[in-house]
């Protein structure tokens, strides 16, 4: 059982953005730190190449842009995007049209029927002809989406009808954040022999850790986030081995983040990144320079990437898991009684 994380890039950064000699992102040679897996989205990708990446970097997950294409109210062209994806990635995920209003895809409702299934057939016949082009040595996972089990059912059915041969699946699990919903994924996913899974934009404590928790279950897991990029968005800096909470880094003026600000004398953190920071004033800098929230994202991303590897150390031991995440037994539970057939989400949350 293999379970793997790759950290999802929302924009292609600039070469010349570089700290101390060293590119401030994992993905360049000569970065700040190594990390071997990446996600980039066919929508900022397009205009890059296998140049633009590593050596290290072992495993490129090429995301069809189709989030961006239903948000943005743009045309893409499948025949288009599994050519960049037979160039530049190991893992392509097929073209999905979101089955949800343009305004909100992230947390708006599903769309329902006529509407629902346009975006279904869409999709799957998107899938299909990506499927007929792609080259050998590129996995393709079909992306399903649905908000209950027959409209995943049924998504999945439309996609098995001409190809039955995809070497995985990607769950779009929305909310992303609702870690009961991710469980009845996984349930869908194991009741249909779903081997090789990978789930879209999970990032959460209570998420990561109850899809740890089911991962035997499958033979591999792929998951992605952004949510590290708090860092160049906001100057977000997250406390080590933490993945929400954190502390504002910016002396700007801002209500809604004035209880998050903090002036503190140290770094609470010995990663790569903030290692090499030897003035914190840095970080405090009032202007619009890349390079320092960058550099908050790359240190955020390292707590994810450590928050992961104590995961996997522990889960051996029921115990010390429900302990290093505290308030998960509840959740599960709530898996473990789903799994068996036992329980609805209704019954619980």
């Amino acid at each position: 059982m293999d379970v793997s994380f790759y950290p999802s890039l929302t924009h292609l950064p600039s070469p010349k953005c570089q700290y101390k000699g060293r590119y401030i992102s994992w993905v360049r040679e000569n970065p700040i730190f190594l990390y071997d897996k990446m996600l980039i989205s066919y929508h900022y990708g397009k205009k890059g190449s296998k140049d633009d990446i590593g050596d290290h970097i072992a495993s490129v997950m090429g995301d069809s842009g189709g989030f961006q294409a239903t948000s943005l109210g743009i045309d893409i062209d499948p025949k288009v995007v599994i050519d960049w994806q037979n160039r530049v990635c190991d893992i392509g995920l097929t073209l999905d049209i979101p089955p949800f209003d343009k305004n909100d895809v992230i947390n708006g409702d599903y769309l329902v029927g006529k509407d629902f299934d346009k975006c279904m057939n869409i999709s799957n016949k998107n899938a299909n002809i990506m499927r007929g082009k792609k080259d050998e040595n590129l996995d393709l996972y079909l992306v399903l989406q649905g908000g209950n089990d027959q409209d995943r059912q049924r998504w999945l059915d439309e996609g098995l009808k001409e190809y039955n041969d995809w070497e995985g699946y990607a769950l779009s699990v929305k909310p992303p954040g609702n870690p009961y919903i991710l469980v009845d994924w996984l349930k869908f996913a194991i009741d249909n022999n779903l081997k090789n899974i990978h789930i879209l934009g999970v990032s959460g404590k209570y998420t990561m850790g109850i899809l740890l928790y089911l991962s035997n279950y499958f033979d591999s897991i792929k998951f992605d986030s952004s949510s590290y990029n708090t860092g160049r968005r906001f100057r977000k800096y997250n406390f080590p081995y933490d993945t929400s909470n954190g502390m504002i880094f910016t002396s700007k003026e801002n209500i809604r983040q004035e209880k998050y600000k903090i002036m503190p004398d140290i770094l609470p953190c010995d990663c790569p990144v903030c290692r090499g920071i030897d003035d914190i004033k840095v970080l405090f800098d009032n202007n619009e320079k890349t390079e320092i929230g960058e550099l908050i994202s790359m240190h955020n991303l390292y707590q994810y990437i450590r928050y992961i590897r104590v995961l996997k150390s522990i889960l051996p031991n029921p115990y010390l898991y429900r302990q290093f995440i505290p308030k998960i037994s509840k959740i599960i539970e709530y898996s473990e009684t789903k799994i068996n057939g036992m329980t609805s989400l209704s019954d619980w949350v």
